[in-house]
């Protein structure tokens, strides 16, 4: 979250610096003035020298305030990282995550926001594209990279969009795509798939190679680490944008 690539400005640690993310927010601030519709909110912040205006560094503020800061950044990321995980939505009944309908806008719901930048840095409003979420299998365990797991797609039930769709794979750790042997991190409608003989598709998501045509849709996992799976669909149609698509049935081998 903290660290700016600007010329002239230093990436800011977290681990060393307890203010890291209120002085890249800060930093942000001065260099991409937020909308009109969240000046009630900003005006909240300048009292503790957050905005735009207001000095870099925070180094005008009483150690009590300083100190309430540091607790609140540590206390926020917690907040923030619980919201991503335990994330809001409603649940398909093959098990995928919907987004809120305000996705993308998100109004005063100040932590949806916050949980969607850290997951993804921005995320566009349902009408453009719909980002489907699965973390845990039937078992209510999360995916384990340990496992194999198997995501069918029936005859004719592919994501209906008018662009394209595409499902990643996702650390925990930063929320960083999986590094592979094959620099391979997504499948998509672009991709080549194989097909079976009734047009259905089956990705495999496993840590070693599945051989054969599988390979041409198989999407690497980490062993021992566990991870989350994006489906996004762009210019979604008929049921999946109407939020009511199943989504492809995920298995454990």
């Amino acid at each position: 979250m903290a660290g700016a690539g600007r010329p002239g400005v230093s990436p800011l640690d977290v681990q060393a610096d307890p203010l890291a993310d209120f002085k890249a927010l800060q930093l942000m601030l001065q260099e991409c003035p937020p909308p009109k519709a969240d000046t009630a909110i900003l005006a909240s912040f300048a009292a503790i020298g957050l905005g735009p205006g207001q000095p870099m560094g925070f180094s005008a503020l009483d150690s009590d305030t300083r100190r309430g800061l540091e607790h609140a950044e540590a206390d926020g990321r917690a907040k923030v990282i619980a919201t991503v995980r335990g994330m809001p939505g409603r649940l398909s009944s093959n098990g995928w995550l919907y987004p809120l309908k305000h996705i993308g806008t998100y109004g005063d719901d100040y932590l949806y926001r916050a949980g969607m930048a850290l997951l993804g840095t921005v995320a566009l409003p349902i009408a453009e594209t719909i980002y489907l979420m699965y973390q845990k299998d039937a078992t209510g365990q999360l995916l384990d990279g340990n496992a194999r797991y198997r995501v069918h797609f029936p005859t004719g039930e592919l994501p209906a969009v008018e662009a394209f769709w595409s499902i990643h794979l996702y650390r925990y750790e930063g929320y960083t795509v999986i590094p592979n042997s094959l620099n391979r991190y997504s499948l998509s409608s672009r991709s080549h798939l194989q097909q079976a003989a009734d047009d259905s598709i089956t990705l495999y998501l496993q840590a070693d190679d599945p051989g054969g045509e599988q390979s041409a849709n198989w999407l690497p996992t980490e062993a021992g680490k566990p991870f989350l799976m994006i489906l996004r669909g762009y210019e979604p149609k008929g049921a999946f944008a109407a939020l009511t698509w199943p989504g492809p049935k995920v298995s454990r081998v």
